[in-house]
């Protein structure tokens, strides 16, 4: 209902342009050998997230068509840094193949808002990193897309301090739960 809200109430204050952020669950992560186009077929995951990103996005292209608005949607991969993160104990997780910096999501935002030629379209924004599940090829042909960070010191550099202290929490709330059964 959201996005629909927002797409209404651009209509109705006849806003010209929507970036609408959306995910590369949308499409789903898979395996595959090769990459994941923003073309394939949607195979959403992380179940209703995925789901209504998904279904958003069929919105925003039925909103572009019928009210004339120009929309891009930008299926951003999971955000780093997040806060203190650590590099997964598998840097070729499912979930990780899909990574971006922040600052290369807020360089995609201006390039999609800064974007004059684009009535409706739907792109990848993940790391260059060859390790990456997600085609960025089209967002760097039609918006100019670069990312700068490759974020292979992520992947090189094995979890340590953060999972120790999460560890170390954990242990302690136990004790502080044990101790009150005593």
């Amino acid at each position: 209902m959201g996005t629909f809200n927002v797409l209404e109430a651009a209509v109705q204050n006849k806003v010209k342009k929507v970036v609408y952020g959306s995910s590369v669950c949308a499409v789903g992560f898979r395996g595959t050998p090769r990459l994941i186009l923003e073309t394939d077929r949607c195979e959403p995951t992380d179940g209703m997230y995925g789901y209504s990103k998904y279904l958003s996005e069929r919105l925003c292209e039925c909103y572009a068509e019928r009210h004339k608005t120009d929309i891009i949607c930008l299926r951003t991969a999971m955000v780093v840094p997040q806060h203190e993160l650590a590099a997964p104990a598998n840097p070729l997780a499912r979930h990780w193949l899909g990574a971006v910096h922040i600052d290369d999501v807020v360089e995609a935002l201006r390039l999609a808002l800064d974007n004059t030629s684009i009535h409706f379209g739907v792109f990848h924004v993940a790391t260059g990193n060859p390790h990456s599940k997600f085609d960025i090829r089209r967002a760097r042909r039609l918006l100019g897309y670069a990312p700068k960070h490759d974020l292979e010191e992520f992947i090189r550099r094995p979890p340590g301090g953060l999972v120790k202290r999460l560890a170390g929490k954990a242990r302690d709330a136990f004790r502080r739960i044990r101790s009150l059964g005593e």
